[in-house]
């Protein structure tokens, strides 16, 4: 029994058409963990990238509510994110490629390991102001939502109670 949610389905779709086209594409003759290495690191970028894209938290401003919202989709696997999927069927190409060499074995679990880091590194701004661009953003609103309040005190303030009662 295979549960998902949203579109976590794809992990498993991703890694067998892996498994096909790596069995299409190399020869019998060939070293026969390729297949297997092709199909599960293919499965595990995919999943990663789209499963980043796919579960990325966004947060709205809706105007007549005057709050934000924070969206977040939930594309699991097992419970588990779709990203999180990916990287695990990475570190299980970076296995069978560490049981074949053990040289490329590091090599590609330090890639790897360099990929994951590049992003976090990425999504954190460390390197960015934007921290300080999206502050000044969120007081841009919330003065905008104080003269919109206001704006309504004098528009009630100013009305006729009267003007509804029969005459």
């Amino acid at each position: 029994m295979i549960v998902w949610s949203g579109r976590g389905i794809f992990s498993v779709i991703f890694l067998v058409a892996g498994f096909v086209l790596g069995m299409l594409v190399f020869p019998k003759e060939w070293n026969s963990d390729l297949p297997f290495i092709f199909a599960f690191m293919l499965a595990g970028l995919v999943t990663w990238f789209l499963g980043s894209k796919w579960n990325e938290e966004r947060i709205v401003f809706h105007e007549v509510e005057q709050q934000y919202y924070r969206y977040k989709n939930n594309h699991t696997l097992f419970w588990i994110p779709m990203q999180y999927i990916g990287l695990l069927f990475s570190a299980a190409a970076v296995t069978i490629i560490y049981q074949s060499s053990w040289v490329w074995g590091i090599v590609s679990g330090v890639l790897l390991l360099f990929v994951v880091c590049l992003k976090f590194l990425k999504n954190s701004n460390i390197f960015t102001k934007k921290d300080k661009a999206q502050v000044v953003s969120k007081q841009e609103v919330r003065e905008d939502v104080v003269k919109e309040e206001s704006n309504l005190e004098r528009k009630i303030e100013k009305e006729d109670p009267s003007r509804f009662m029969p005459k």
